[in-house]
């Protein structure tokens, strides 16, 4: 049995458990608790398996893109046929290679992939926006300048048109390959992007997937 903490302190005592042979009426205590006492070799039940299921973390894991297919831009410099070099920004996902003036409206692959309301809002007005990235034959840094690389692209092919004004079947075009020089801003801006360009080529993507 025990005392209560009022009984242990007002009979000065430095334990409230009460011995089994002492006599109540000597204590001089009124309130006494029932103690269970436990000893080093008492049994100790297990607890029951909890009934509850465990919690399930319902939040659904988002797609990661694997960063060498993520878009990236550059500040590079464009040469055209007259070799006169017009400033551009290169963008460059797993599918396609962006075209853009510098300064222009949205990023250049979300223009590319927004609603028309949004796409008209950018500023872009270059011959040609963006080139899937497949039609790239080869691309080499530059031996001369290690700040530019050339790019031969694929060109020709089939037409979206193929009747003549006349009703006539239209000869596809043949294939040919046009070589751009770019110039970038830094050596390594040239190698990232010539490096990410292979890798890209080398490891396609599935078509019916989007690396965006």
């Amino acid at each position: 049995f025990a005392m209560s903490e009022h009984d242990k302190h007002k009979q000065k005592l430095m334990s409230p458990i009460v011995d089994m042979k002492a006599k109540v009426s000597s204590l001089g205590a009124t309130v006494f608790f029932l103690q269970r006492k436990e000893y080093a070799d008492t049994m100790v039940k297990p607890s029951k398996p909890s009934d509850s299921k465990p919690q399930v973390n319902n939040v659904k894991k988002q797609a990661t893109i694997d960063p060498r297919y993520a878009y990236q831009q550059w500040n590079v410099g464009k040469k055209n046929k007259l070799r006169l070099r017009k400033d551009r920004i290169f963008g460059v996902d797993g599918y396609k290679v962006y075209n853009d003036k510098r300064g222009g409206g949205l990023p250049l692959h979300a223009a590319a992939n927004s609603s028309t309301a949004a796409a008209n809002n950018n500023t872009n007005t270059v011959h040609r926006a963006q080139r899937d990235i497949n039609t790239i034959h080869k691309i080499e840094i530059m031996e001369n300048d290690p700040r530019s690389f050339i790019i031969s692209w694929i060109e020709g092919g089939d037409t979206n048109n193929n009747m003549n004004n006349n009703g006539s079947n239209r000869e596809p075009l043949q294939h040919y390959l046009n070589n751009i020089e770019y110039g970038c801003e830094t050596v390594e801006d040239c190698r990232d992007i010539v490096n990410k360009i292979k890798y890209i080529l080398a490891n396609p993507l599935p078509q019916d997937k989007q690396a965006r």
